[in-house]
């Protein structure tokens, strides 16, 4: 958890500083059913929705609103190839503004237990088609990890805490720019089927270019597995 904290404090006055275009916040709703079969194959999806709250420019006032910004539809097939790393592939759908996004994925994930934390590194890349718009390549990195509040392990009727850290590389028609999310929440597991995460993720998006944007959203994701 030092790990985390340590992460978190080094991010967050790194990108207030360099984000000084926009900003907006609102409420991010996930859902995320998951579905093993086979010895060791499984399926995630994401069922995700925005909602914009507030949005600013500069150091002007932030005006509120509860406005409906997007939808995505996820789905990624992975495949495990080892004790601790898995294989997979998918595909996203976005509705945002009346007009669908086709975003196409590719990933390799390990988990591993260390520290009486869970923690998982994720590599992905992934290529965003828009009707005329340059296709968009990213490369990502995400850290996360997740600690039981008592005990060696999260079991049914306990808090937890978890975090996350990811960087994302962009390039489209020849421009480059970078993207960093951080989240921290608390979740609580239910049971072996079903758990739910809420806490707040902090994101700056297009460093490296004239303007960028930071957003901070209420996170709220439940996840059920079959």
């Amino acid at each position: 958890m030092k790990a985390v904290i340590m992460v978190l404090c080094l991010v967050f006055p790194c990108v207030e500083a360099l984000a000084q275009n926009g900003y907006k916040g609102g409420i991010l709703f996930q859902l995320k059913p998951d579905f093993s079969f086979g010895k060791d194959w499984k399926l995630n999806t994401k069922l995700e929705s925005r909602q914009l709250l507030f949005e600013g420019l500069n150091k002007d006032p932030f005006h509120t609103m509860f406005q409906y910004e997007r939808s995505d539809l996820e789905m990624v097939l992975s495949k495990k190839v080892s004790l601790t790393g898995s294989v997979g592939g998918g595909y996203l759908i976005r509705l945002d503004d009346g007009k669908f996004t086709h975003r196409l994925i590719q990933q390799y994930s390990i988990s591993q237990t260390a520290w009486n934390m869970r923690i998982g590194h994720r590599f992905r890349t992934d290529e965003t088609f828009e009707k005329d718009e340059p296709t968009r390549y990213r490369l990502r990195y995400r850290i996360s990890m997740e600690k039981p509040l008592n005990g060696q392990e999260i079991d049914p009727g306990e808090l937890y805490l978890t975090a996350n850290n990811e960087y994302f590389q962009t390039l489209q028609d020849k421009a480059y720019s970078l993207e960093i999310r951080a989240m921290a929440a608390l979740g609580f597991n239910f049971s072996d089927q079903s758990k739910l995460e809420t806490g707040l993720e902090y994101r700056i998006e297009d460093l490296f270019l004239n303007s960028n944007t930071q957003l901070v959203w209420l996170n709220i994701a439940w996840y059920v597995s079959f």
